[in-house]
């Protein structure tokens, strides 16, 4: 099977780690490929970043189609430009961020994100509601590191460490999502020292849309339809 990867920025500082990422974790036989967008912000932080790169990830989503590909991932945690691009297409496509909060629905009741920034917090609070995951998600708790400082990983580490046991002990989870895909090395630190599972978004996503592909299921076209005909000006 063929997976395409959509990066929803224009820059491609982390392709390569998002490729060891999946490919870890995929089916030997899963052929992936990265690509990032033609334009748009460096880094999604916001639902103004999210809705900026949202074209883009559309464009690329098509295109990945129009190649053979089987199915797609949005990797991005706010899962920028997904159900326009389930309108659009007929193959799979799934978001990181969706990916791991239903991992979190099945390993525990009390799952946790640990987000970015301040900003992303109340934006992941209103896609889990669409999602229907709010029943079980108990917390949101930022970094507050800008994802472009997410290089020193010592530094997202020691704070990362100290928000989920302060969320163990406070708020009772019982299990932990990282809530961006560029938080590289995080899974294994944090598993030394907590005794509750950590959710990486895009090793959720690869084995999510590889079962979709192999069970021969993507997105009803009811549910989805096709945009109307129509000229875009």
């Amino acid at each position: 099977m063929r997976v395409k990867i959509i990066v929803p920025v224009a820059n491609a500082e982390w392709n390569d780690k998002i490729l060891k990422l999946c490919k870890k974790v995929a089916d030997s036989e899963t052929e992936i490929s990265v690509v990032n967008i033609k334009k748009g912000p460096v880094s999604i932080e916001s639902i103004y970043d999210e809705t900026y790169a949202a074209p883009y990830v559309i464009e690329a989503a098509k295109e990945a189609e129009k190649q053979g590909y089987d199915g797609i991932i949005i990797y991005c945690f706010g899962n920028p430009g997904l159900e326009a691009a389930r309108e659009a297409l007929k193959i799979p496509v799934i978001g990181i961020g969706e990916a791991a909060q239903i991992f979190g629905m099945i390993v525990g009741e009390r799952f946790g994100i640990i987000s970015t920034i301040e900003n992303a917090v109340a934006r992941h609070w209103r896609k889990a509601k669409i999602l229907g995951s709010i029943i079980k998600l108990k917390s949101i708790k930022p970094l507050n590191i800008p994802v472009m400082e997410y290089y020193n990983e010592k530094k997202v580490a020691e704070r990362a460490k100290k928000i989920a046991v302060k969320m163990i002990e406070e708020e009772g989870i019982d299990s932990i999502i990282l809530g961006c895909g560029s938080m590289f090395g995080l899974k294994e630190e944090l598993q030394k020292i907590l005794p509750i599972p950590v959710i990486v978004p895009g090793e959720a996503a690869i084995k999510l849309i590889e079962s979709l592909i192999k069970m021969g299921i993507s997105h009803s076209k009811t549910a989805y339809m096709f945009p109307p005909k129509k000229e875009y000006l």
